[in-house]
């Protein structure tokens, strides 16, 4: 399926290209031969990728493994978009279906079997949680697909709460960026990696996973200064370079202090939009001034809080078996560090690593334990802080 989308998009390509170069020949007549001309061309590396894919809704008639080959397919519309992809399900599952709620990305899928149960199976499996923050990593996966016959017509009544694409169209159209929080003490921003739609999508979903409940684990190392429920409208504006942020609530419940701060996170958030130049924001309607008395709010706002103060490692790490891996996506290796080995045999089930990626303090299997030990140093020591526990939280670096 993905080679069939790949050829698509190169014929859409060289279509769009005739269509171009017979527009600009006005009467001049196209030659019929000769060697193939590549132009230079005007866009730039920021530029997405590919062409806008809209693909075909459900076909009269179709088998039950074509309607799902069809649903996969269409939620590889670009720019990203459910709206075909909720076609191909019954009219209770579509309603109930929210593809917000994660990302599953895969290398390969398999043939989907006949039948109104359908399992396909998934190899390197990569799940982001609603913000687009990497949860796990998974060598395969299976997936349980059942359907309904809808007036004379099959349609899917069963299926994840997730937008399940391949791993190479993830790449294409989903850029890495963050999201920006308080540290417990309000002292610092901290930056949480997520992988966000590119191009007019940006700035709304930025915002959309600012105001995204965060997992259990960041509770304790990040704050969000937007209240429960906070939600915004379907999109966020740029008019004139600035961005407009409408909010809902209550104004009159949201005092001063805590509006600069969620200034302050919009603000360092969307400055990650070319396009942005300034951040206004209104909540229940009502137009926020910032600072300075103009509500349209300047991008160097919140420099006090600016996270750059302390170098800190842009490594991502994890628990691979037991032992602490760390590099980028995909490129994850065991780290030099006495956790990373094999010896000696400590196996953990959580960790934190401090800012500058130094150290790192994991939580033993059994939750019994909490040990300390340095990430790059071979002849490092464990040292172990807590004993005797009973199922200690996952630790986290002040």
């Amino acid at each position: 399926m993905r080679d069939l989308r790949a050829d698509l998009r190169a014929a859409g390509a060289v279509l769009v290209t005739v269509l171009v170069a017979s527009l600009l020949a006005g009467c001049v007549r196209m030659p019929t031969s000769g060697p193939v001309q590549e132009s230079e061309g005007t866009g730039t590396t920021e530029d997405l990728p590919g062409i806008s894919f809209d693909p075909r809704p459900p076909q009269a008639g179709q088998a039950t493994s074509e309607i799902v080959d069809g649903f996969f397919e269409a939620m590889t519309a670009t720019p990203v978009s459910a709206r075909v992809a909720r076609q191909f399900l019954s009219r209770e599952a579509a309603e109930a279906w929210v593809p917000e709620k994660q990302i599953i990305t895969y290398g390969e899928l398999g043939d989907a079997t006949a039948g109104t149960s359908v399992r396909l199976a998934l190899t390197d499996v990569n799940t982001y949680d609603a913000r687009g923050a990497w949860e796990r990593t998974e060598a395969g996966a299976s997936l349980s697909i059942g359907l309904v016959k809808e007036d004379g017509e099959w349609r899917i009544d069963q299926v994840p709460d997730a937008l399940i694409v391949p791993e190479s169209w993830f790449d294409d159209w989903y850029e890495r960026a963050s999201l920006y929080y308080f540290d417990p003490t309000t002292e610092v921003l901290v930056p949480e990696p997520v992988f966000v739609p590119r191009g007019e999508q940006l700035a709304s979903s930025l915002v959309r996973g600012l105001l995204t409940t965060s997992s259990a684990d960041l509770e304790d190392v990040a704050r969000s200064y937007f209240p429960p429920g906070t939600t915004h409208g379907l999109s966020v504006p740029i008019v004139s370079g600035v961005a407009e942020v409408s909010l809902s609530g209550d104004p009159d419940a949201v005092d001063e202090l805590t509006t600069q701060r969620m200034l302050a996170q919009l603000v360092w958030t969307l400055r990650q939009e070319p396009r942005i130049g300034a951040v206004q924001l209104s909540i229940g309607g009502r137009t926020i001034v910032g600072p300075s008395g103009s509500p349209q709010v300047s991008l160097q706002f919140g420099s006090a809080y600016d996270p750059n103060g302390v170098p800190a490692s842009t490594d991502l790490y994890a628990l691979d078996r037991g032992r602490v891996v760390a590099g980028r996506m995909g490129e994850l290796s065991p780290t030099l560090g006495p956790l990373g080995q094999e010896e000696p045999a400590v196996d953990l089930r959580s960790i934190g690593v401090n800012l500058a990626g130094a150290r790192v303090a994991g939580v033993t299997a059994t939750g019994a334990e909490l040990v300390v030990a340095p990430t790059e140093a071979p002849t490092g020591e464990v040292t172990t802080v807590v004993a005797g526990a009973v199922d200690l939280a996952a630790p986290h670096w002040d």
